[in-house]
């Protein structure tokens, strides 16, 4: 597609919070977790989902837009270090490792938790996902262009060159 038509058709998605209808639709493909697992065990693929690389474009465009809003308004805690750009969670590894290293030369007990969200994409409460955008001063039309994105979606899975309903 034509850069310029591309930068068009981003604009009226983005003002009219719509988006066309086949970006909704996702085709799910199997791939094997390791080498070793058993093929006719389900639990042994990781299903992955392909789309059109317009509508990921589109995303990264409205990423970019939601991280620029963020990083300026300090709305993000300078403590947050994962999925910032030029930012990463070993500095926080190397300040775990220091620490336990300084409390164990004096002989004192460390403790520490370490969360694993698994699977919170799947279980992610949308609606108050948007009220939170709102209450954080995104504008309505930023909600209304991500509202679009998870409006309608569908999926399908391809399996032995095959596409389910």
């Amino acid at each position: 597609m034509n850069p310029t038509c591309r930068i068009r058709l981003f604009n009226v998605c983005y003002n009219t919070g719509k988006v066309p209808v086949l970006w909704a639709k996702g085709v799910i493909v199997p791939v094997p977790k390791c080498s070793s697992s058993d093929p006719r065990d389900p639990l042994s693929y990781r299903g992955i989902t392909l789309s059109s690389a317009t509508y990921k474009l589109y995303c990264g465009v409205l990423d970019c837009r939601l991280r620029e809003i963020f990083e300026s308004s300090d709305i993000i805690y300078d403590e947050q270090n994962g999925f910032r750009k030029d930012r990463n969670t070993i500095d926080h590894f190397l300040s775990i490792t220091s620490i336990i290293e300084s409390r164990k030369l004096r002989k004192q007990s460390t403790f520490a938790a370490f969360i694993d969200f698994e699977k919170t994409y799947d279980t992610t409460n949308r609606a108050l996902l948007f009220n939170k955008l709102e209450l954080l001063g995104v504008s309505s039309k930023m909600i209304k262009a991500l509202r679009s994105l998870y409006n309608n979606v569908q999926s399908c899975i391809k399996l032995n060159g095959i596409l389910t309903d």
